[in-house]
């Protein structure tokens, strides 16, 4: 990618020749010459030419005059482009480079000779005449002198020292004869700004690198500091940077030739545009470039904005940055407002700007932005500058008005990135009051409210209540508006307690998540028990299934208990249990912050007493059961009794079943015939085991009924 994609970067020459002019008559030469090597050398030729431009279009650029070949050109040339020098200087410089091509059918008559005389009449030093009659000179002596006339010349600008250095055939010749004048000229008395320049800069380091970076004289630090731009990037500490900065180089220039230098086709092995120093480069330039205090220049943002497109994804994302934009946004400080103005019509990213809205400089960005821009860049300002009081919050209005034509506060019918918090910065200081402002904008149904927006910031400022225009707002709309008429006005999800009463929307099934978040340092007690009575009926007028949940969380918080009576809550409380509705958890932690300590006591103790009471019949009944199972399962047998143990599963309840079972034990072995067949005697064996195993029953009662048993043995 070349620069001049962007821009010639030959500005210094432009002011001098007219580029576009030499062009059109070396190229005019080239094609239409009978050498059959004209073009092979027209491209030659060109790598000597500093701000040569291949494959131009002569024919576009010459036809609206008529011209048609180069005699033409030289014979009327200042009539069609008039008498300044820099035409003459084109002309006689684009002859002197296509002379080893130049043909005699180019010309009619004396049209090259009478323009070869024009140039000897010009008056005065011209190193750019010099140098085409250097170039159409064909005897060697003659060319040497003249030469030897430009070095002697003691030039005095980087470009005229630039100009000559290119003359030279042999490149080693060249830059030792001016070397001196190069480093004065590109150093200390440099008379050329690389912005605009970058091109000459580019074509003295794809020829003279290598010869440059080889001289290790002293006078020429800077030029070698120069030849390191395409091949790494010169950060500002970097010994490159400070040499070039210290000879008056400023950050833009350079971060800009560093950029551009990564991009310039003729250079070889420079910087791999793909890696992390030319992403860094392009970062660094962009943030400089924007923050720069230098006039605007259109060409050098069309570049910062091919750039933006360019690194819009790294490939190498260095600090984790996505792109070039995630690396520069946090440190970019325009100061000029055309730079301004050109980021926010061509970078299409959210970022924060700062600048001082009362200064008339600024004054340009209400007349180039729309009406919405500018709006929500004032209004960044606005909340960026710390308003201490009214007088200064009404100074702000005025100035939008002064400077739009337009009421600022109109702004609020609206969507705007910042006009919550700006809403907020004029309620507190009186310019908008929030009664009028809801009077002015309300209907009665928000669906056929044109300025709904407006009763949005409205609603956005005073949920859950944080300032006193807050609660005086309240005040008077709950004068005049149900609960349930507030959905109609802030649309059909409003509910005044929310963001008051937390998480009880949630859908959790426990109470205890749902706090209150009503106490507020600028209400009194009185006041914050009106505003606990606002979120009481607004719960249970517009989430009655929810009320229950409200309510336990009222008697946790601390600030219902200070605002309340403890009599008056515990009544409360009570009620609730009667009704079953403090689940269990929660009922001893209620009582214990809500009852005296006595009547704690005597509650928790007439719990205990109550679950001694419950428990004794619990195990009443659980004998009962157990007997009764036992009578529904015995029949006589032993196998019935096994039959019983097993209806039962913990340890315990076995224990407790089988301590039951000796008198229909002792049935058992009193009815069973003897000797007991095996399998009697083995149902009694093993249900004498269950029994000795759980201990179920003493020893003493267990023996005689197994001595009954086994007397007599068993039937064979």
């Amino acid at each position: 990618m070349s620069s001049d994609n962007w821009k010639m970067g030959y500005d210094a020459y432009e002011r001098e020749i007219n580029l576009n002019l030499f062009h059109a008559a070396l190229a005019l030469a080239a094609k239409t010459s009978t050498n059959e090597d004209a073009m092979s050398i027209y491209y030659e030729t060109g790598r000597r030419i500093i701000w040569f431009k291949g494959n131009f279009d002569e024919e576009s650029y010459l036809a609206p005059y008529g011209l048609r070949y180069l005699g033409e050109v030289l014979e009327r040339y200042q009539e069609c482009f008039g008498t300044e020098l820099r035409n003459t200087r084109a002309l006689a410089l684009a002859i002197g480079y296509a002379a080893p091509y130049l043909t005699e059918d180019m010309f009619i008559g004396k049209q090259k000779t009478d323009f070869l005389r024009r140039l000897d009449r010009e008056e005065g030093w011209d190193v750019y005449l010099f140098g085409a009659r250097y170039l159409c000179a064909e005897n060697p002596q003659d060319r040497k002198e003249l030469l030897r006339e430009m070095m002697e010349s003691n030039t005095r600008t980087t470009e005229e020292a630039t100009f000559i250095l290119s003359l030279f055939e042999d490149k080693n010749k060249g830059y030792e004869a001016m070397r001196a004048q190069l480093s004065r000229t590109w150093g200390e008395k440099r008379t050329i700004s690389l912005l605009p320049n970058v091109g000459i800069l580019e074509w003295m380091t794809a020829q003279y690198k290598d010869i440059i970076k080889g001289c290790r004289k002293k006078e020429s630090t800077v030029l070698r500091a120069l030849m390191k731009l395409p091949y790494m990037f010169v950060k500002d500490d970097s010994p490159a940077y400070l040499t070039l900065s210290k000879v008056g180089y400023s950050k833009l220039e350079i971060t800009y030739a560093n950029s551009q230098a990564i991009w310039q086709g003729t250079v070889r092995d420079r910087l791999d545009y793909n890696g992390i120093p030319a992403e860094k480069i392009a970062a660094e330039f962009g943030t400089t470039l924007i923050n720069s205090t230098e006039p605007f220049d259109e060409e050098q943002f069309s570049y910062l904005k091919w750039l933006l497109v360019k690194y819009s994804s790294f490939s190498v994302k260095y600090q984790g940055y996505e792109g070039i934009w995630e690396a520069i946004k946090d440190s970019l400080r325009p100061t000029q407002p055309r730079t301004l103005i050109w980021m926010i019509e061509n970078i299409d990213k959210e970022f924060s700007v700062s600048f001082d809205v009362f200064d008339p400089k600024w004054d340009i960005l209400a007349q180039r932005l729309g009406t919405e821009k500018y709006y929500k860049l004032f209004s960044e300002q606005l909340t960026k500058n710390e308003v201490k009081d009214t007088e200064e919050a009404r100074e702000w209005i005025d100035r939008y008005r002064e400077l739009t034509g337009i009421d600022y506060c109109t702004g609020f019918e609206h969507r705007s990135y910042w006009n919550h918090e700006c809403f907020a910065i004029l309620v507190k200081y009186g310019v908008i009051d929030l009664w009028s402002f809801f009077r002015k904008y309300v209907s009665h149904s928000k669906e056929e409210n044109e300025n709904a927006n407006a009763l949005d910031y409205i609603k956005s400022y005073v949920r859950q209540i944080q300032t006193r225009e807050a609660f005086d707002f309240y005040q008077a709309l709950l004068e005049d508006y149900d609960y349930t008429e507030l959905n109609d006005i802030f649309g059909c999800w409003y509910k005044f307690h929310d963001g008051l009463v937390k998480e009880l929307s949630s859908g959790s099934c426990y109470s205890r998540d749902v706090k209150l978040d009503f106490q507020r340092d600028f209400l009194n007690l009185e006041e914050q028990r009106q505003v606990f009575e606002w979120i009481d009926e607004s719960v249970f007028r517009t989430e009655p299934d929810k009320y229950l949940n409200f309510v336990r969380a009222a008697l946790r918080d601390q600030c219902v208990r200070e605002i309340y009576e403890t009599e008056e809550l515990c009544c409360i409380l009570k009620e609730m249990i009667t009704a079953s509705a403090i689940p269990i958890y929660e009922e001893t932690e209620l009582k214990k912050a809500l009852f005296t300590p006595e009547d704690f006591a005597a509650d928790q103790a007439k719990k205990e007493e109550q679950k001694r009471e419950n428990k004794l019949r619990a195990e009443k009944e659980d004998w009962e059961s157990k007997k009764k199972k036992l009578l529904e399962t015995y029949d006589g047998t032993f196998y019935s009794l096994r039959q019983y143990e097993k209806k039962f599963w913990s340890s315990e309840d076995k224990q407790k079943a089988m301590s039951l079972v000796y008198d229909q034990l002792a049935d058992s072995v009193i009815r069973v015939d003897k000797p007991a067949s095996p399998k009697e005697m083995g149902d009694f064996l093993k249900l004498c085991g269950a029994i000795v195993k759980r201990k179920a029953l003493p020893w003493e009662k267990l023996y005689p009924l197994i001595e009954m048993m086994t007397r007599e043995g068993t039937k064979c």
